[in-house]
């Protein structure tokens, strides 16, 4: 995202406007990922309700 348009809360509505449509059309369970370093994402996500889960390990090894 630009800066010009970071704070000010785009990704949040963005968010927020796709769980309500989500919620219209009957989806009764949305899930979402979140890279741990995405702090400002991790607390649009927790604003919003989402419940954190156990984290899975990606693993790779390179031969």
């Amino acid at each position: 995202m630009k800066r010009a348009y970071q704070g000010r809360d785009v990704a949040f509505a963005l968010k927020l406007r796709a769980a309500q449509y989500a919620k219209a059309v009957g989806v009764r369970v949305v899930t979402t990922q979140n890279h741990t370093g995405n702090r400002a994402m991790l607390a649009i996500n927790e604003a919003l309700g989402f419940v954190k889960e156990p984290a899975w390990l990606r693993l790779k090894k390179t031969l």
